[in-house]
């Protein structure tokens, strides 16, 4: 019973059931949408099965399929990783999804995304799924841009109740008399000129990593805790190399098990107590593979084809990276076209507005567009998808009380939602802000110091070292990292008892040696 609590506390897992479940009487009124990155089509999909009309606000929805890259979006051409309960859910959302990410080249494999702390496999828990004649949870294999049309085709490519609006929004107004909402959004359209959607049922901030809903409250008159939004540079800079593999170089490529059953083939993760640079190779859609290299602070990353071997070779751990990996890289150098994508990474950000009084009832915000992490733990979609998950819950539970002669969304809709994406927010937040504080590059939260969270992190040193020989503490992290169980199964007391065991051994095996 108090593990159910924690898997819903903080995760979404059993609220995923409910994705895709349209109501039976929809909410009469208005879903505004504001952003149509993955994290509004998300957004606009769930509510296009609560209310009676969604409106999908972005710049740059002229046309259903993007035919030019985004300007907006800074990791638009980077390599993205997905959990593999995102694939879930956007199964449950779209049912043929798996068929049309077919179509565009895309495909779908094992969860595995082959972790080598320090040179050391921690392995996936393919053993406990066949025991249960399961398989291991599935993730997708497709670059964002393709992705991300093909949910745009998926919503937008049918006629329904969601309607896109060229534009973007500038800001909102917030009335305070009777329960502060949101009663008007402005925004200007793709000529310059000056709109307004008035009585909003429900406003969605997917404003990504502008976070541009936290201008729009202070602009509109909302007096915001001086402490409400947190942030931190972990001062990450990464290059993503995508390379062109024809049906030639795919069978000279020594990769185990073959090209065609390939999908993460290599992540090295960095140990902070060894170095500051990890990278992580993997088959992509329509026969590419991208190798994303990336570090914290001062790392030297692989710009030319010349520079990759070396990168890598540097890379530090208790083991280098495999022989066969470096032959990989040099095959796909010399013949897969290799284009690079340089990037630094914003500082993390986090808007706790579940300690905003009096947020306006109908305003939530989902994404990046209150938590910003570190990109290189594959959480973005993920927070998205969360969020999305959480929405959809919520609407489901809801009763609308009748405002003025209209449906209006309960006066603590908005207080219940940043509720519960606080407990995932918070989560997330502090793991891989731990992590983070262990390169003493990264400039900490206001306040703190690269010591906050020391004892964490010796845990989670601890942790991987047993992890690394034991199997049900790898399935632990496994699942907590895939975000499919709460971070507490990794201080169950079995585990505790396997970390602690583990730690003494290695201490008595040094004091011996």
């Amino acid at each position: 019973m108090i593990r159910a609590y924690l898997l819903k506390r903080f995760t979404s897992v059993s609220d995923l059931p409910l994705l895709g479940q349209s109501r039976s009487k929809k909410i009469e009124g208005t879903a505004v949408i504001c952003g149509g990155s993955i994290s509004g089509l998300l957004a606009a999909r769930v509510c296009s099965d609560h209310f009676t009309h969604v409106v999908l606000i972005d710049p740059e929805l002229s046309e259903v399929e993007r035919t030019k890259p985004s300007t907006r979006i800074a990791q638009y051409d980077s390599l993205h990783g997905y959990l593999t309960f995102v694939l879930d859910g956007l199964r449950r959302l779209w049912p043929e999804f798996d068929v049309e990410l077919r179509k565009i080249g895309g495909y779908v494999a094992s969860g595995d995304v082959k972790p080598f702390f320090g040179g050391t496999l921690l392995p996936a828990p393919f053993e406990e799924y066949e025991a249960k004649a399961q398989k291991l949870p599935e993730t997708m294999f497709v670059r964002r841009p393709k992705l991300e049309n093909l949910l745009r085709k998926l919503l937008l490519g049918t006629p329904s109740n969601v309607r896109t609006l060229v534009g973007s929004v500038r800001g909102v107004h917030v009335q305070e008399n009777f329960g502060a909402r949101v009663d008007t959004v402005i925004l200007r359209g793709h000529n310059g000129e000056e709109l307004t959607i008035n009585d909003p049922t429900l406003v969605v901030d997917c404003s990504g990593d502008s976070q541009a809903g936290f201008r729009w409250l202070k602009k509109s008159g909302y007096t915001m805790p001086q402490d409400v939004r947190r942030e931190y540079d972990q001062k990450l800079y990464y290059v993503t190399v995508t390379f062109t593999v024809d049906k030639q170089l795919a069978e000279t490529l020594p990769i185990p098990g073959g090209y065609e059953n390939a999908g993460w083939i290599y992540t090295f993760v960095p140990d902070y107590n060894l170095g500051n640079a990890g990278f992580v190779l993997g088959k992509m859609d329509n026969d590419t593979m991208q190798l994303c290299c990336g570090g914290w602070g001062d790392v030297a990353l692989p710009l030319e084809a010349d520079e990759i071997e070396t990168y890598v070779r540097s890379c530090r751990g208790r083991e280098p990276a495999p022989e066969w990996i470096v032959d990989i890289l040099n095959r796909l150098i010399k013949d897969g076209s290799p284009t690079f994508k340089p990037l630094k990474i914003r500082p993390c950000s986090y808007i706790r507005y579940q300690d905003v009084p009096n947020m306006p009832s109908n305003f939530i915000a989902l994404g990046d567009s209150f938590l910003q992490l570190n990109p290189i733990y594959a959480q973005g979609c993920s927070k998205a998808m969360m969020g999305a998950i959480t929405l959809n819950a919520l609407l489901t539970q809801v009763t609308p009380v009748v405002s003025c002669g209209k449906d209006a969304l309960p006066d603590d809709f908005s207080h219940k939602y940043f509720s519960h994406v606080g407990d995932h927010g918070d989560a997330l937040w502090e793991s891989t802000k731990t992590f983070d504080y262990g390169f003493s590059s990264t400039r900490p939260v206001a306040g703190e110091t690269l010591q906050t969270g020391s004892f964490a992190r010796w845990y989670l040193d601890m942790f991987i070292e047993a992890a690394l020989k034991d199997r049900k503490c790898a399935s632990a992290m496994w699942h907590v990292r895939m975000l499919l169980a709460p971070p507490t199964d990794m201080f169950a007391p079995s585990i505790l008892w396997k970390v602690a065991s583990n730690a003494l051994w290695s201490k008595i095996s040094r004091v011996q040696y």
